[in-house]
This record gives structure tokens, sequence and C-alpha cells, in this order.
């Protein structure tokens, strides 16, 4: 995260909701994880992102329903982010 609120901060505040797998001890692929991001957030699947430099756990993401993506560079992340109509 902090990569990403130094390199691209305008990404970073399209995002309603950050959490690491550290934070509430439980490790990614396992679906807690994306669905405690989604009552944290207050979200239903189809309308959440979620994105790692890991394809499994953006895979895993996907597999629950929300928009999962694998992370190879902010450029692309940002093209990613547009595909779902999402303006960056």
């Amino acid at each position: 995260e902090e990569r990403l609120r130094a390199e691209m901060p305008h990404l970073i505040s399209i995002f309603d909701v950050r959490i690491g797998s550290g934070d509430i001890g439980v490790a990614k692929p396992d679906p807690a994880i994306f669905r405690h991001a989604l009552e944290a957030a207050g979200a239903e699947p189809e309308a959440s992102v979620f994105t790692d430099d890991v394809s499994a756990y953006a895979a895993a993401a996907r597999e629950i329903g929300m928009h999962g993506f694998h992370f190879t560079g902010y450029e692309q992340f940002a093209t990613d982010l547009r595909s779902i109509g999402l303006d960056v």
C-alpha cells in the first residue's frame, strides 16, 4: 500500500477498505479474508476489487465473485480498473 500511495496516490483514494491478510490472521487464498473485506466495506463481491502480485490469490477472489486482478504494475492495474468502468 505504501508503494502505491507514493507512486500513484490517485489510485489509493478510490478504495474504501484496504485489508492485509496479516491484519486479520487469515492467509490468502482463504475465502475468509475476502468475505471479511466485503463485510468491512458493506459491499457485494461484484462491486469489489482485489489485487495481488500472486495470480492464484487474484483467481481466488474471482472465485467468490470479486474483480480479482493479478498485479504486474501500476499502469496495468489502472488499465484493469478502467476495464470494469472505473475512472482512474
